[in-house]
């Protein structure tokens, strides 16, 4: 039994007039399929015409601070479906086989995009006429809640830019008897209002962020800031547009332990803006020997708070913003569920090690286009050879679109076939064996102290894991290394080599399998139904530390109370003096 993810975690929208950010969103095979209506070959029924178009199927994708449009599929458009007539103009059965397609997917509503001459994106007058009038009736058909927009890609590139240019516009209205109708003055066609999308991301093997005629600053837009010489080195690599470029993704990153603590400070060093750290544990001595940057004045405290002290500490971007968030991935209850934090990122690192969080990651990587970088090491001692057994791994991976999935490649599985179910979404007593190797019947894992149970990690392999998951990142953003986008790189811990998955045909994994089903949840957003339920392990956590907190406050008496303590102390200590004093001078 899976819940359902909406936006916020608690069922609420947040429109795009409403959002702090608003982006629109689509798969590099979706963006192919829509450019060659936009720009034709010869042949073609469209090619010729001043102007080409044609009508997409968009869900909304809402995190806590921005909603993106996701384009779900391009409605093809026949002979005759798109015309000019002074005008670019969209057929009426056209429109209405769109909204008949749209009407199958749960949420989803139609953007309108079409062409301009030259390489200005901006809406005329008449553009803004022909979007309302357009608009208006599909809302009027498929509900007032569903997302509406229009956008214009430009012919030829800005010359500043060397990119073709976009303008996309969310339309809201007020229709009668809908909620937003109370109260309003007026309700028709002419309250349609619209907010500038400030990026269009294009998410494939690499994620490209493109601009619009109202870019914004930092990750709301497409480009952050730099710091050439704290960056130098970096800028000789891929010059200062590249170093904009990576600055300019919002970057999360999932469980702060051994590896994610490594990779928040590079994160942060390479110069990325904006990052959002999620975790729920506390730092131990027993994670001192591999979480990077933490002393043992950080005992106790929790990782994400520490990993944002280290990031904040190595930044050599000038406006670098590190934000904590405590609580689980795919815990449902809205004060701990960290996931629309995720939704306001570009790209997804995932350094947790339970299946169940993979699980969701992959869904959301498709569901809602941000693509998910993962790793992680097993490490199987042999103890009779006093080495590592063979087995011994890590494995790095991306997912998303234009990339096989994780399930494919084998990062996390079904743990009860006959169930369906992830085994880590049970406490931990309830999850049985498998996921550390290397132990004969009864054997005790290692114990850090407290009792719990810890597989083996060295600070040397997650460095190396945190490393690898930084290039892929690298190669994503700035696409120095074109030949390492794409699959599952193994690194054998036995015998230090590092090698490709391959597939059944002994090729490089470079796409999913063929009865792979997570091609249904491509840009399918908040309506796709995610895997998320109470997080039994996070729980187990946080009343742990909720009871140690009231021990604490039980057993130690605030600052307030031991000044007043101490005070009394000192008084009665030089009463009890002047009184032993008294009595001596009256013996005298």
């Amino acid at each position: 039994m899976t819940g359902a993810y909406r936006a916020r975690a608690v069922g609420e929208k947040s429109p795009p007039s409403q959002a702090a950010e608003f982006q629109f969103a689509l798969s590099e095979e979706a963006w192919d399929t829509l450019d060659g209506f936009l720009k034709p070959p010869e042949g073609h029924h469209l090619h010729g015409l001043p102007e080409r178009g044609a009508i997409g199927i968009i869900t909304p994708s809402t995190g806590d601070r921005r909603t993106t449009y996701l384009l779900q599929k391009v409605v093809e458009p026949g002979p005759g479906d798109v015309y000019f007539d002074g005008q670019l103009k969209f057929h009426p059965d056209y429109t209405l086989r769109a909204i008949n397609e749209a009407a199958e997917v749960p949420g989803a509503g139609l953007i309108f995009i079409h062409t301009h001459p030259g390489s200005g994106a901006t809406p005329s007058g008449p553009d803004k006429i022909a979007d309302k009038e357009e608009l208006y009736d599909i809302g009027l058909n498929l509900g007032s809640e569903v997302p509406l927009a229009a956008g214009i890609v430009t012919d030829r590139p800005n010359p500043e830019t060397g990119q073709r240019e976009w303008s996309v516009r969310a339309y809201e209205f007020v229709y009668p008897n809908s909620s937003k109708a109370e109260g309003a003055s007026r309700t028709g066609e002419e309250t349609g209002e619209f907010t500038h999308a400030t990026a269009v991301r294009v998410v494939g093997e690499r994620i490209k962020k493109l601009p619009t005629i109202r870019d914004a600053a930092g990750p709301a837009g497409t480009g952050g800031a730099i710091d050439s010489e704290a960056q130098d080195s970096t800028v000789e690599l891929w010059g200062e547009r590249g170093q904009q470029t990576l600055a300019g993704f919002r970057v999360g990153v999932v469980g702060l332990g051994g590896v994610g603590s490594l990779l928040a400070e590079q994160l942060a060093r390479l110069g990325v803006e904006e990052t959002v750290f999620v975790d729920f544990d506390y730092l131990e001595r027993a994670n001192l020997n591999r979480s990077y940057g933490a002393t043992a004045d950080d005992v106790g405290k929790p990782k994400v708070e520490v990993a944002k002290k280290v990031a904040e500490r190595s930044a050599t971007n000038p406006r670098f913003t590190a934000q904590a968030e405590y609580g689980s991935v795919v815990e449902e209850d809205e004060e701990h569920a960290c996931l629309p934090q995720l939704l306001n990122c570009d790209v997804i690192i995932n350094a947790a090690d339970t299946h169940w969080v993979r699980f969701l990651l992959d869904e959301v990587s498709h569901a809602h286009l941000i693509p998910v970088l993962d790793g992680g090491t097993e490490l199987i001692p042999n103890d009779e050879k006093d080495e590592l057994d063979i087995g011994s791994r890590s494995l790095i991976s991306a997912t998303g679109p234009g990339h096989p999935c994780l399930e494919c490649t084998g990062h996390w599985f079904h743990g009860d076939e006959e169930e369906g179910v992830i085994h880590d979404r049970e406490p931990d007593a309830a999850r049985g064996a498998g996921y550390v190797q290397g132990l004969d019947d009864g054997e005790e894992l290692a114990d850090d102290g407290e009792g719990d149970e810890r597989a083996p990690s060295v600070a040397t392999n997650n460095g190396l894991v945190a490393s690898l998951l930084a290039l892929r990142f690298q190669a994503l953003a700035v696409g120095i290394t074109s030949q390492a986008l794409v699959g599952s790189q193994e690194y054998d811990a036995l015998f230090g080599t590092v090698g490709w998955q391959e597939d059944s045909n002994n090729e490089k994994r470079i796409s999913c399998k063929e009865d792979c089903a997570r091609k249904e949840a491509l840009a399918r957003g908040d309506h796709y139904e995610l895997p998320t339920e109470p997080d039994p392990t996070f729980r187990k956590v946080l009343e742990e530390h909720r009871e140690g907190d009231q021990q604490r406050e039980t057993a130690e008496p605030d600052d307030e109370e031991q000044t007043e303590r101490g005070v009394f102390q000192r008084i009665t200590a030089y009463v009890a003096r002047l009184v032993n004093r008294s009595s001596k001078e009256s013996s005298q």
